[in-house]
């Protein structure tokens, strides 16, 4: 599952049920949220036929693209969705409804013609554009039409405005019960193959565009020709068998880049299958961290790395995608390194530094762990949350 998508179920796991009763609507009935929540006994409700609208770094709307019309198409479709959602929220009567991404813009008006208090986190970096005009309308909807908008980094906040009296800056958080840094390793070294001389470099982000696979699969390429007894892991979607290469699926990977397509070819170009292990979607993230030296963020857009801070609290140094969201959490030869994106020589540079100095990375894990118990500690950014409600709901 996606980060957005856990970080949201850790706010509702601490919340006191004897208070609060939640209730999770899904936009679409793909993925394994949707199990997951109801697996957890949490009510859910799923509407495919409701629109947003994306406008931000890693989901947007490109003016230039293969399908021009879309965009147009979701904007057309707000006001039935706007209508649908007024329904739900009149059916359910919620006291609170909290928006877990900057795409709902539809939720957020159905919620105030509601009546309804709205908190709005801001999970992403609004994405500038040519002119910043897009940009400037879904910033004046959020400030308008939120109660309280939390951002889950500086940048992003900085993105919606740094005089907005309703925003609050609200990192994302671990749970240290869950992700003990003392976790046993070895039941997963045999799942995986993976033996305690391997040196291994793990990666949450799967098969996805944003997250960078193909950097991380070519600089694993690189360092496996000198040193092959490293190992990588790949967390999340995996790649996908294509089944066919009709002429249409031919044209859209021309017109648009395929990361699956990519990440096939590159593991029929290069000799890196028996040393990339790819586990599928996972919930045991603290166990696989528990088996890593080292934690490879390797996205290619930026956004809060959830990765990185599951790292450090498990006391793993860090190789990250350099871009502003991602300094937040990485101090430079402290707790880990950051490169440049898209650059897979330099990433398996610092891999392969990382991998001939073992002593060091000890003290770069202390120094993430600290820094995890400081800024991204459950019990206290829950707090700052659940003060958030109070006030709301007490108005």
């Amino acid at each position: 599952m996606g980060g957005a998508t856990m970080s949201l179920f850790y706010i509702i796991e601490k919340l006191d049920r004897s208070k609060y009763y939640p209730i999770v609507l899904f936009l679409s009935d793909h993925g394994a949220g949707i199990d997951f929540f109801k697996k957890m006994g949490i009510e859910v409700i799923v509407s495919t036929d409701i629109s947003w609208y994306a406008h931000a770094e890693n989901a947007r709307y490109k003016i230039l693209s293969r399908r021009p019309f879309r965009s147009i198409g979701d904007i057309i479709r707000i006001p039935g969705s706007i209508q649908r959602l007024k329904d739900i929220f009149t059916k359910y009567k919620p006291d609170l409804v909290h928006l877990n991404t900057s795409l709902l813009i539809p939720a957020a008006i159905a919620a105030k013609k509601c009546g309804l208090k709205v908190v709005w986190h801001i999970r992403e970096p609004l994405y500038k554009g040519f002119l910043g005009i897009r940009r400037r309308f879904i910033r004046n909807i959020i400030t308008r039409y939120a109660d309280a908008i939390i951002a889950i980094s500086q940048e992003d906040g900085r993105r919606i405005g740094n005089n907005v009296k309703s925003l609050s800056v609200i990192y994302n958080y671990i749970d240290f019960k869950r992700f003990d840094k003392n976790i046993d390793p070895e039941p997963l070294r045999t799942e995986f193959g993976i033996h305690s001389e391997n040196f291994v470099v793990c990666n949450l982000g799967g098969v996805v565009h944003s997250k960078g696979p193909d950097v991380f699969l070519k600089a694993a390429a690189i360092v496996l020709e000198e040193y092959p007894k490293v190992k990588f892991i790949m967390v999340g979607y995996p790649p996908e068998a294509i089944l066919t290469n009709s002429i249409s699926k031919v044209l859209r990977r021309i017109i648009k880049r395929d990361i699956n397509f990519e990440v096939i070819k590159l593991i029929k170009q290069y000799p890196i299958l028996n040393s990339v292990v790819f586990t599928g979607i996972r919930n045991d993230i603290p166990e696989i961290l528990s088996l890593a030296d080292v934690l490879v963020w390797s996205a290619t857009l930026p956004h809060f790395a959830r990765p990185i801070i599951e790292a450090g609290a498990m006391a793993k140094p860090v190789i990250a995608s350099d871009f502003i969201n991602s300094r937040e959490l990485v101090d430079e030869g402290k707790n880990g390194f950051l490169v440049e994106p898209g650059n897979p020589k330099v990433l398996a540079d610092r891999i392969i530094e990382a991998y001939l100095n073992k002593e060091r990375l000890f003290a770069m894990g202390d120094h993430g762990y600290l820094l995890a118990k400081s800024h991204f500690n459950a019990d206290i950014n829950f707090e700052k949350i659940l003060s958030i409600y109070k006030k709301l709901l007490s108005e």
